[in-house]
């Protein structure tokens, strides 16, 4: 099996977003692994987060926090007060005019091994800002590093693939992160809509953007007050032969158990992945309902990577992690670049856990 950075090497794209289902899970481990490797390989890295990373202790748990180490020549954006508290030294190529919340943002390059604190954009246009100069100011590869549970940079308008965190923090046990783990994949794996009313939804989705619609079978659109996540009574605002509600801004259970409560429930299209917020239960609700849920584009998840280590508490193993979130995710790589293990498996034959996880 090839090693993470040759699987991302695969994908042919050269921007990656690192995010997780939670705070803890091991995004910054992997973050660090991918830089020691491409380092290794002599690659210009570039490098941003959309929350604050590298800093040595968590200002939420107290807890200490795996620290960033970069080599010289490393391009980074971060903020005014994390660069401050940075011991890389740095140059700055150049101020941004972002604000934030510890400062403007500054695009540097390092001039010497060290510790960085990485704070870079709170937006999904300033994400995309950002990885377009670093690009052009010379990074072969650029990586994302993602906040707490915020999956929104993984989207394929902001980078060409992601690498999904999976830790020990998620749940008791092996089987529970890897249920937890194989929804989040079929949510990255929701159908995109083609055929017949996909190109009159599409002229819709960019239009109306984060504003939600109602299309009916004969393409006529009926504009809503409001994205899915604000229009109030959405269920009795829709007209009667709606085929597709554009959801705009988001998915979620509320809004899928208002349109549960019509006699007829549309197929509900969203931008992507990342704007889907379903439980397992809802998915399965509106699947019985006879509704589909469907993406405009999809997110490329390139791997998952576990994490048996809990903030507090004993860890898992290792290896029984792995192996059971491989089982649970068909046609997934996985990984675990502290222990050095890598699996990638579909389904084990015979296995009944393994093919009730995948369904």
């Amino acid at each position: 099996l090839m090693s993470l950075v040759d699987r991302l090497e695969s994908t042919g794209e050269r921007s990656f977003a690192v995010v997780g289902l939670a705070k803890n899970c091991g995004k910054t481990t992997v973050v660090n692994h991918l830089i020691g490797e491409w380092g290794r390989r002599g690659v210009r890295l570039g490098l941003t987060s959309i929350g604050r990373d590298g800093e040595p202790v968590d200002l939420v748990t107290r807890l200490p926090k795996p620290r960033i180490r970069v080599e010289p020549g490393t391009l980074a954006v971060t903020a005014e007060a994390s660069l401050a508290d940075s011991a890389a030294p740095s140059r700055i190529v150049r101020r941004m005019g972002i604000p934030s919340a510890l400062g403007e943002l500054l695009l540097v390059e390092t001039e010497g091994a060290g510790l960085i604190e990485l704070s870079g954009p709170s937006t999904m246009d300033q994400a995309r800002e950002v990885i377009s100069l670093l690009r052009e100011s010379g990074a072969e590869r650029v990586v994302l590093d993602g906040a707490l549970d915020r999956l929104s940079c993984g989207a394929p308008s902001v980078c060409g693939a992601a690498v999904l965190s999976c830790g020990a923090v998620l749940g008791s046990s092996p089987e529970t992160i890897a249920e937890k783990a194989a929804h989040q994949v079929k949510l990255f794996r929701l159908p995109v809509l083609v055929g017949e009313g996909a190109e009159v939804v599409r002229r819709v989705a960019a239009s109306r953007g984060r504003l939600a619609a109602a299309i009916d079978a004969d393409g006529n659109v009926t504009p809503l007050d409001g994205s899915a996540l604000t229009c109030r009574g959405l269920a009795d605002a829709l007209p009667e032969g709606c085929r597709w509600l554009w959801a705009g801004g988001g998915i979620t259970d509320s809004i899928a158990g208002a349109l549960l409560k019509r006699s007829g429930v549309p197929d509900i299209v969203a931008g992507d992945a990342t704007r889907v917020f379903l439980s397992p239960m809802t998915l399965d609700r509106l699947r019985m309902a006879g509704a589909r849920v469907w993406v405009l584009a999809p997110v490329r998840l390139a791997a998952i990577a576990t994490n048996p280590v809990r903030p507090a508490g004993a860890p898992l193993d290792a290896r029984l992690l792995l192996d059971c979130v491989a089982r649970a995710v068909p046609a997934a790589a996985v990984y675990d670049v502290v222990a050095g293990l890598a699996s990638e498996c579909g389904l084990i034959d015979g296995c009944e856990k393994c093919a009730r996880l995948a369904s």
